[in-house]
C-alpha cells in the first residue's frame, strides 16, 4: 500500500422512537402505617406519553415553519410512525405559550424602548369575524398582538416609529414618526401604471439611486456635492409633478379634500403623495440612524 484516499459522507441517521421507562419504588412505612411512592421526574405525568423532544418539534414545525395541522400529523407518522392527536398538539402549544410568558414580556420591553421600531397591522378572519394582527419589530425582536380593534396600538413607546402613514399612528405620544418608503415605492408604481403620471417614474428612479448611494457610502460620509445634486433633481421632480397636475381638471371629491401647494382642491393620489409624503420623503436617505432597507423618512 502506498497511501490512503479518503472520502467522507455526512448524513442524518434514520429517525426512530426511543422509549424510556421510569420506575418509582413503592414502600410501606411501619411507623406511620402509610404507603409512600417515589416521585417521577418533572413532566412525566401519565403511564404512557410522548416526551419533550416530540413536543418541541411539534411546536417548532407548526409555528416556525407554518406547517398546517394535517400535514404536521402526516409528517410525524411518516418519519416516526406515531400519530399525534389534535388535542395533544394543542396541549403542547399551550405549554409553550405559558413557558414563553416571561420571554414575551422581555421582547415587548425591548421593542418599546428601542431607538427605532417598525409598526404595521393587517386584518384577518377568525370564526367569521375580523381580527387585527399588530406587529412591532426591530432588527432583533418582533412582538405580535391580536385584537378585534384596528386601533389597538401599543402604548409606552419611545424613539422613532416607522409606519405606513396610517393616521392612527400619529396619535401615539412621545415618539418621532418615520414613513416606510417601501410603501412609497409601491404607491409610486401604482401612480405610474394606473394614473400614467410621468413624474412618479422619475421619483422612483431617484429614490432607488439615492438608496444605492447610501448603501455605497454606508461607512463613509456622503459627498456634499452629491447630496446637493440629488436634492436639486428631487426638487425638479416635485415641480414637474405639481405642474402636471395644474393641467388636469379637479376630480370629484370622495373623501377628505387635500389642498395642493397652490391652493387648488383635489383628491388626486399624485398630488396627495407629493404634498403629504414626497415633500419630506427624499431626505430620508441621509437619516443613517434608521434602517437602510426601510428607506425611511422622519416626520416632525
Amino acid at each position: 500500500m502506498i497511501g490512503i484516499v479518503k472520502r467522507q459522507v455526512f448524513d442524518i441517521p434514520l429517525p426512530k422512537i426511543e422509549v424510556t421507562e421510569h420506575q418509582a419504588e413503592v414502600k410501606y412505612c411501619e411507623c406511620c402505617n402509610k404507603t409512600i411512592t417515589a416521585a417521577f421526574p418533572a413532566g412525566v405525568l401519565a403511564p404512557v406519553q410522548y416526551g419533550e423532544v416530540i413536543r418541541s418539534w411539534s411546536v417548532y414545525y407548526q409555528y416556525q415553519h407554518f406547517i398546517p395541522e394535517d400535514r404536521l400529523q402526516q409528517l410525524f407518522y411518516d418519519l416516526y410512525g406515531i400519530q399525534l392527536a389534535t388535542a395533544t398538539r394543542t396541549g403542547y402549544n399551550r405549554i409553550a405559550f405559558d413557558t414563553l410568558a416571561s420571554f414575551e414580556e422581555s421582547v415587548l420591553s425591548a421593542v418599546k424602548t428601542a431607538a427605532v421600531k417598525n409598526l404595521d397591522e393587517t386584518g384577518f378572519r377568525v370564526a367569521g369575524k375580523t381580527q387585527w394582527l399588530h406587529v412591532a419589530s426591530t432588527k432583533t425582536a418582533t412582538y405580535y398582538h391580536i385584537s378585534p380593534k384596528r386601533k389597538s396600538l401599543l402604548d409606552g413607546l419611545s424613539g422613532t416609529v416607522i409606519h405606513d402613514h396610517w393616521k392612527s399612528y400619529y396619535n401615539l405620544g412621545g415618539v418621532e414618526h418615520a414613513l416606510c418608503n417601501q410603501h412609497h415605492l409601491r404607491e409610486l408604481k401604482a401612480i405610474t401604471e394606473h394614473d400614467k403620471e410621468p413624474w412618479a417614474q422619475a421619483m422612483t428612479r431617484l429614490l432607488r439611486v439615492a438608496l444605492r448611494c447610501r448603501h455605497f457610502n454606508e461607512h463613509h460620509a456622503i459627498p456634499v456635492a452629491r447630496i446637493k445634486r440629488l436634492t436639486n433633481i428631487y426638487k425638479k421632480i416635485i415641480r414637474d409633478g405639481l405642474a402636471y397636475h395644474e393641467t388636469l381638471p379637479p376630480l370629484p371629491c370622495k373623501g377628505k379634500q387635500v389642498d395642493n401647494l397652490d391652493g387648488q382642491v383635489t383628491t388626486s393620489c399624485g398630488v396627495y403623495f407629493i404634498t403629504n409624503k414626497t415633500f419630506y420623503g427624499f431626505f430620508m436617505i441621509w437619516q443613517f440612524h434608521l434602517p437602510i432597507m426601510m428607506l425611511s423618512v422622519i416626520y416632525e
